[in-house]
């Protein structure tokens, strides 16, 4: 049956409209809509690999707002049905979270960060055995909300990929949040540990653009907090801010920055990952990997 699956920037996708070889149609994996028992408006996306690894890895994709929870979840299919790892994709409706880049915002408004509890209370209810610790992957204003969420929650946190966010909180104590990390009673509760957030592996990935971007790319940029600066240009400022903190408080720089090409486009299909799903599956996933095995040698 074609059912809506989510509803992200005005429209509608279908969990049937897939082509053909999907890895999400075979061999027993599926990609489906769920909706959380203690909140029924609340849906997510989840797929679930055909042969999932021992404690299967999740990998949590959260979007911006113009893209939608499916589109990212199948741009990593082809990656997680090979390594055998689940993706979940909450939906941030904007009428109950206007606010989600920032976690929430007192009376605007339901708590992303506290949803996305509950999602992944479901999905490790459903896998029991799951991987204690998260990885995660936000573009966009997903971005925003990802490197946030680290610094709310960075004990459950594995690793995390932060690609072209439009704004990021500075480890500075003496600016409020979302600017800094001072509690602000925006968000209560909100009192991260630099110590903690800062002993997580991130990597920034950031996009060079031509002279000449598209429409799309031209309102981004007209709405953009920071027109003076180019987005590229601020998660590597973010990436090198972050370094310096962990060094003074004697720990090793926990950010990567990375620059994509402009070819190509963002997000891929379910037959073919793009560029930027390759790489941020490369460092959350191999490139741990390959950490773990130099260091047994």
């Amino acid at each position: 049956m074609d059912i809506p699956i989510d509803y992200l920037a005005g429209r509608w996708l279908s969990v049937s409209d897939r082509p053909a070889g999907d890895p999400s149609q075979s061999c027993g994996s599926r990609l489906e809509r769920r909706f959380l028992d203690a909140d029924p408006a609340q849906q997510y996306c989840l797929f679930t690999p055909s042969t999932p690894r021992p404690r299967p890895p999740i990998l949590v994709v959260v979007p911006g707002t113009s893209q939608s929870a499916a589109d990212q979840v199948r741009s990593f299919v082809p990656l997680a049905e090979a390594a055998g790892t689940l993706v979940v994709a909450p939906v941030f409706a904007r009428e109950r979270f206007p606010h989600y880049q920032r976690l929430g915002r007192a009376g605007h408004g339901l708590r992303a960060d506290r949803a996305l509890d509950e999602i992944l209370r479901d999905v490790r209810a459903l896998n029991p055995g799951c991987a204690d610790r998260t990885h995660f992957f936000g573009h966009s204003g997903g971005g925003q909300f990802v490197h946030r969420y680290v610094m709310a929650r960075p004990n459950e946190v594995e690793r995390y990929v932060v690609s072209a966010a439009g704004g990021y909180t500075l480890p500075d104590p003496h600016l409020n949040f979302p600017f800094g990390i001072r509690q602000s009673p925006d968000l209560p509760g909100f009192a991260p540990d630099p110590r903690a957030f800062l002993a997580v592996p991130g990597c920034v990935f950031g996009r060079a653009h031509g002279q000449h971007p598209g429409r799309g790319l031209s309102r981004m940029l007209r709405s953009d907090p920071e027109p003076g600066v180019a987005r590229i240009d601020r998660g590597r400022r973010w990436a090198a801010v972050m370094n310096r903190k962990a060094t003074s408080l004697g720990l090793s720089p926990p950010i990567q920055f990375s620059v994509l090409p402009v070819d190509g486009p963002v997000f891929g299909g379910t037959s073919r990952p793009s560029r930027l799903a390759a790489a941020a599956f490369d460092f959350l996933f191999r490139a741990r990997e390959r950490d773990t095995a130099t260091q047994s040698q």
